[in-house]
């Protein structure tokens, strides 16, 4: 009963389709004129509610007259709905933009995600020093040269994040055999399915699955990887090991 008396109430309130219910509904009247002496005649939208100053930059709403013995009128919801189904402006595959500043850049413009179509229309914005952790997009725009530079820098900024630092020369290794081929290929497992030695792979990452993959498919070892020999204890054939010496007494 008392769900059915709340329901009931409810409907009192809220129904405003006859005509009774309309007097008890708060009287939302237009204002024309404010007290600084604006006139509001004349703006866009319905009955020029909204006034867009396209030079400024601007949107400005125009004042609501509502009878303080009416019913209490929650703006703050109205506005959230009206938020989230207003578009003031928006570009492909960019989803946040803000500013901050970096050390050694200085005031830059971060997006969440990312279109170099767009930044290279922008004036204000020095398109050498663009950069993007979206490695595929790099190599699209630029090249793979690029994206494999924007690996090594992407690399050595996550580790210096904790104060490490990594050789050079370890980064510039795993960013060739990421792009040697002309693309872009993963440093994970996925990107380990393609090696032909699977002692190699095995030392990656999940050794018992591909030693199962190996074994089901009969696949041969030749043995000519560092990590298939160092399994098997045994120089591998690369360097000093490549070759053997013989002295003659």
């Amino acid at each position: 009963k008392v769900a059915a008396g709340a329901a009931k109430e409810s409907e009192t309130l809220f129904d405003n389709d006859d005509d009774s219910s309309t007097e008890d509904s708060p009287a939302v009247t237009p204002v024309n004129d404010d007290d600084d002496g604006n006139d509001f005649s004349g703006w866009e939208g319905g009955d020029g509610f909204v006034q867009v100053n396209k030079n400024q930059n601007t949107i400005m709403m125009r004042p609501m007259l509502v009878p303080p013995s009416a019913r209490p009128l929650l703006m703050v919801g109205l506005v959230e709905q009206a938020a989230a189904v207003t578009l003031v402006s928006t570009r492909e595959n960019i989803t946040e933009a803000y500013t901050n500043d970096e050390d050694g850049r200085g005031n830059c413009l971060q997006t969440a995600g990312c279109n170099f179509k767009e930044f290279w229309m922008l004036e204000n914005v020095d398109h050498n020093k663009l950069m993007s952790n979206d490695i595929w997009a790099i190599h699209q725009a630029y090249g793979v040269e690029a994206a494999r530079n924007n690996i090594v820098e992407q690399i050595r900024s996550v580790f210096g994040a904790y104060g490490i630092e990594v050789d050079p020369r370890h980064l510039s290794l795993i960013a060739d055999y990421m792009t040697y081929e002309g693309g872009f290929k993963a440093m994970n497992r996925g990107g380990m399915e393609e090696i032909s030695s699977a002692f190699l792979q095995m030392s990656f990452e999940t050794t018992a699955a591909f030693m199962t993959n190996a074994a089901l498919a009969g696949r041969k070892e030749y043995l000519k990887s560092p990590s298939a020999n160092i399994v098997l204890g045994q120089p591998m054939k690369h360097g000093t090991g490549a070759f053997d010496l013989l002295a003659n007494y």
